[in-house]
C-alpha cells in the first residue's frame, strides 16, 4: 500500500548520493536508516525540504513496499534476476558479418522476473558493461544500443508484452570475437527508468562472484582446431611444481643481480673456499681469476658456489 510520505517523514529524509541528488530523486527513507535506500550507493540524507516544498514528480515520490522505499527503477530491479549462459564460439550458425574479422560467439541472456504481479511498464533500459560488442539481440521484445566504451543497454520494443509474474524472458545474444573466460562478463547491471531518471542495480549482479549470474563455462575452445589447454589453478600448480623439481634453484638467483656493490662499512664474513660454476665462460680471464683467488688465499674446492653467466 502507498504511504503518505509527507506525514510520516517529518525530518525530510530522502535517499541520494548527496543533497542535490536526493532533492532530484525524492525517494524517501522516513526513519533515517540507510537500509531504506535500495541503491547501495545512496545515503539517507536529512532535511531535503525541496521534495516537500515542490512535491517532486509522481515517480520521484516512489512507493513503500514491505518497509522499503522504491522508485520506478528499484521496483523493477528488485524483482529481476540476470543469468548468462555461454553457448558457442564457433559452429553456431550466427551471422558474424558485423563483427571484426567476421568473428562472433553466442550467449543466452535470461531475465527472471520474481514479482508477484505482472510488470507492464516499458519505459526502462537495462544497462551493462560488455567487453565484447553486442551484435544482435534475437528477441523481438528488446533492442540494444551501444552507449560509449563497453557500456550498452537493452530496452523494450513495441512487441514487449511485459514481465509476467514469476516467469523468464530469454534473449539469445550474438557478440563479437570469442569468449573463453567467465570474467568476460561484467557485474553490476542496472536499470534506468525514463519516467523519473531513477537508477537501481539488479541485486544478483552486484557481486564479485561471477557464478551469481554467470553459469560455468563448459568449453574454452576458440575454434574447432584450438589446441590450447585451459589453465586452472590445479594444472598451473602442477606445471610450476615440475619446474621447481627439474631446476636446481640453488644455482640461480631470481632476479639475477646486475651488479653488487660492497661498501667500506659492509658486514664481512670469512670464506675459506669457493667452487666456480660455469667457469669456462671466463675464457682467457679464467687464469686471472685463479690468480686473484690464490692471492686471497681461497681454494677452488670450497662449499661457497660462484656462478658466472653472460648476458
Amino acid at each position: 500500500e502507498k504511504e503518505d510520505t509527507q506525514m510520516t517523514n517529518s525530518k525530510n529524509f530522502f535517499c541520494g548520493s548527496n543533497r542535490v541528488d536526493a532533492s532530484q530523486n525524492c525517494v524517501p527513507c522516513p526513519t533515517g536508516v540507510i537500509s531504506e535506500c535500495v541503491n547501495p550507493f545512496h545515503g539517507c540524507i536529512e532535511g531535503v525540504v525541496e521534495c516537500t516544498l515542490f512535491g517532486g514528480s509522481e515517480g520521484q515520490q516512489g512507493e513503500v513496499e514491505n518497509g522499503v522505499s522504491l522508485n520506478y527503477a528499484s521496483k523493477l530491479a528488485s524483482n529481476l534476476r540476470v543469468t548468462i549462459q555461454m553457448q558457442k564460439n564457433f559452429e553456431h550458425g550466427a551471422d558474424c558479418s558485423l563483427g571484426d574479422w567476421g568473428l562472433c560467439h553466442t550467449q543466452t541472456l535470461m531475465l527472471d522476473y520474481t514479482g508477484e504481479g505482472d510488470y507492464l511498464d516499458d519505459q526502462f533500459k537495462i544497462y551493462f558493461s560488455s567487453i565484447h560488442r553486442v551484435l544482435q539481440v534475437n528477441n523481438p521484445g528488446f533492442v540494444h544500443e551501444h552507449v560509449v566504451g563497453d557500456l550498452t543497454y537493452i530496452k523494450p520494443t513495441d512487441f514487449f508484452q511485459g514481465f509476467q509474474s514469476n516467469t523468464r524472458i530469454v534473449l539469445p545474444l550474438v557478440l563479437e570475437y570469442w569468449s573463453v573466460q567467465e570474467t568476460d562478463n561484467m557485474p553490476r547491471w542496472f536499470v534506468v527508468d525514463d519516467r523519473d531518471q531513477s537508477t537501481a542495480i539488479i541485486g544478483n549482479t552486484n557481486t564479485e562472484n561471477m557464478h551469481n549470474f554467470v553459469l560455468p563455462y563448459t568449453s574454452t575452445l576458440k575454434t574447432a582446431s584450438d589446441a590450447n589447454v585451459h589453465m586452472t589453478t590445479a594444472n598451473r600448480f602442477s606445471l610450476n611444481k615440475k619446474m621447481v623439481e627439474e631446476v636446481d634453484a640453488s644455482h640461480r638467483i631470481i632476479p639475477t643481480p646486475y651488479q653488487t656493490a660492497v661498501t667500506n662499512n659492509a658486514q664481512t664474513f670469512d670464506i675459506f673456499g669457493v667452487s666456480i660454476t660455469n667457469g669456462q665462460l671466463l675464457g682467457d680471464l679464467r687464469s686471472g681469476a685463479g690468480g686473484i683467488m690464490s692471492k686471497l688465499d681461497l681454494n677452488g674446492n670450497g662449499d661457497h658456489e660462484i656462478l658466472f653467466s653472460l648476458s
